[in-house]
């Protein structure tokens, strides 16, 4: 798309051979022609005919409606999209929370299959949500609980769930997702003795089926005690009964284990998935696609080591904050140095630039990570890692040296000395003295620009905010011909441009 955009404002040949003027060539201000570029590509990407746009015009004034009227049904209707991969769906929820609607966590005598409505404001998590709860178990459930009533005790759900042919696998996963939180067990109980239990009384009933049962087997059954044991073990750690509910329904259901942390978070994150919820809906995905260094503090809930291309190792890292979902990659010597530290189901900030993905997920390229701890240290060695004060200053709109795209080598060759080049360089330097910040749409033009007309002419920019040189990498070396030269004048100003 770049180069398409180079060749409709600068001119050039175009990829069947032809020459193009390009706009600024033609009269055209350098604004303007970006400006119609960028006007011209966004629509095309979403372009249709006036019956196709009206039919979607219709649907959008539905949604509109439906959701200012009937609020609750609308989230439920949603929120019922997003049942194959509920972790998904955390943006929405927090919505619900927004405006005033309660989800409610998923319970064995209340859910039905889907998000279903449960009074005025409220919204009851479905049991096929659940991983490991089939949709033929759901219904199974729901037509005993239709026949037989409500579960009176958890010793009445093993009983009649045995008969139903209820897999042990199953009974757990709706145990750790929280859906017999009413019977007054604890999780940690439940699960002990489901498996042990599940599978005595399918031997019992298998044994009366094939005649089998002894005389000490009749009697009243009403009149006996409890037919399963209940151990006396404590409950889960919180940590890990907080993990199982992301692991079963893929959100967390009675608390946050980020909640703990609430107050560090407020003093050293500098950006969260609210805050880009809210970017998103107001300028889309490109103003979040700046390569800003951010700090962004996340539960890890996945990690995966892969190689890159180049055949180094890489991680892609899953975490999710109070808000939403983002993702962390970690390459080169950073990989080295903080991948065995990170771990699933703990806090962590991180620290690095910003990008969207092709799927319209935020990403991170990492460069460095802290372990969120009681540790009263951490915050001292948060603010004073560079690349956090790096972030400090890009959220409090400082001046500083991060490339505005990969193409820029993370390294400043020369600080404090704009006369003086670096004294192991003795080839020919383009310096280019540029007033803007490093993450400007207009030095993003000019990266683009170099790369596009690329030559052998090694070139530096001299940042004037501060007076430091950067290095670009070999991609934006130049063509240092006349015709070249004089666009470049016409971009940056010919008082700008420094032979060395």
């Amino acid at each position: 798309m770049e180069n398409y955009r180079n060749l409709f404002m600068y001119g050039g040949t175009d990829d069947k051979g032809r020459q193009i003027d390009g706009c600024i060539k033609r009269g055209v201000p350098e604004n303007v022609a970006a400006k119609i570029f960028d006007d011209v590509s966004g629509f095309a990407g979403y372009a249709f005919n006036k019956s196709h746009a009206a039919c979607y015009a219709v649907v959008g004034y539905w949604t509109a409606y439906f959701k200012c009227y009937y609020p609750t049904e609308f989230m439920a209707a949603t929120l019922n999209s997003f049942r194959g991969d509920l972790g998904k769906a955390s943006y929405y929820i927090s919505c619900c929370s927004a405006m005033g609607i309660e989800v409610l966590p998923p319970d064995i005598n209340k859910s039905r299959e889907r998000f279903t409505t449960e009074g005025d404001r409220k919204i009851r998590i479905g049991l096929s949500v659940i991983k490991n709860v089939g949709e033929g178990a759901v219904l199974d459930i729901l037509n005993d609980r239709e026949k037989n009533g409500e579960y009176r005790s958890f010793e009445d759900f093993v009983v009649r769930a045995s008969k139903i042919g209820v897999k042990k696998t199953v009974a757990e996963a709706l145990i750790l997702a929280s859906c017999m939180d009413s019977f007054g067990l604890t999780r940690s109980q439940m699960t002990a003795c489901v498996q042990t239990e599940l599978d005595r009384l399918a031997h019992e009933d298998s044994r009366n089926i094939e005649g089998q049962l002894s005389l000490f087997d009749f009697g009243d059954a009403s009149s006996a005690g409890p037919s399963i044991y209940i151990p006396d073990i404590a409950e889960y750690p919180e940590s890990q009964k907080l993990g199982y509910e992301k692991e079963m329904v893929g959100i967390y259901l009675s608390g946050n284990p980020l909640a703990s942390y609430t107050n560090i978070i407020s003093e050293i994150a500098t950006f969260d998935m609210s805050e880009a919820s809210d970017i998103l809906a107001l300028s889309g995905s490109d103003a979040l696609d700046d390569n800003k260094q951010v700090a962004m503090c996340g539960m890890v809930t996945d990690k995966k080591t892969g190689y890159t291309k180049k055949k180094t190792m890489m991680s892609t890292i899953s975490c999710e904050d109070l808000s939403g979902y983002f993702e962390v990659l970690l390459f080169g010597k950073n990989f080295d140095t903080y991948n065995r530290m990170v771990e699933k189901n703990k806090p962590y900030l991180f620290v690095g630039r910003r990008q969207m993905r092709e799927g319209g997920e935020l990403s991170m390229f990492a460069d460095c990570c802290f372990e969120l701890t009681d540790d009263p240290a951490l915050l001292s060695r948060i603010r004073n890692d560079r690349s956090y004060q790096t972030a400090l200053r890009e959220r409090d709109g400082g001046q500083t040296i991060r490339p505005a795209k990969p193409v820029i080598t993370k390294e400043t060759v020369v600080q404090n000395e704009p006369d003086k080049a670096p004294a192991e360089n003795k080839e020919h330097v383009m310096r280019i003295h540029y007033s803007g910040k490093p993450d400007s749409k207009g030095f993003s033009r000019l990266l683009n620009f170099l790369a596009y007309f690329h030559g052998n002419m090694a070139v530096e920019i001299l940042f004037e905010s501060d007076n430091s040189i950067t290095r670009l990498d070999d991609i934006c070396r130049i063509a240092p011909d006349e015709a070249v030269l004089n666009k470049l004048a016409e971009l940056v100003g010919a008082d700008n441009i420094e032979m060395l």
